[in-house]
């Protein structure tokens, strides 16, 4: 169980969100989701046990830094370091998921495992974290 939170995060400029949001059909309270639930920081890296990293706020795997690298031309470190961009590739990855099984949640979920229980448990997570978000965001008029 995760905390819930109680103001938006400080480490998100909440421009790129919206841009984000509006870009790639997301609602920001989900990316907002997503940040609290990874706990990542820019800047900062962590491994996981199949020998991956994950990066940034929203803790982008390694898998999506060498995608973004071959497919855009972005390299991992500016992923790595930059907030705005960090949000923008979360954005893209949740999307590209939704797209690819035709379903929001499992594509939510997808951006932490496409393994079914898991996938399940991540997307809860992001549900009840976004209904908070989705309140503090309309508590100060930012969506209705």
């Amino acid at each position: 169980m995760v905390a819930m939170p109680a103001q938006l995060p400080n480490d998100m400029p909440h421009q790129c969100v919206f841009k984000a949001a509006v870009d790639y059909r997301i609602p920001p309270a989900i990316l907002y989701a997503i940040r609290k639930k990874e706990g990542g920081k820019v800047g900062q890296s962590s491994r996981n046990s199949n020998n991956t990293r994950d990066y940034n706020q929203t803790q982008i795997n390694d898998v999506w830094m060498q995608t973004f690298y071959k497919k855009q031309g972005v390299h991992p470190y500016w992923l790595a370091n930059d907030a705005c961009l960090g949000i923008r590739a979360t954005a893209y990855i949740v999307r590209y998921e939704i797209e690819r099984v035709g379903n929001f949640w499992r594509g939510v979920g997808n951006y932490h495992s496409r393994t079914p229980s898991r996938n399940a448990a991540y997307a809860r997570d992001v549900y009840i974290l976004s209904l908070h978000y989705e309140k503090i965001l309309s508590r100060m008029g930012w969506i209705k």
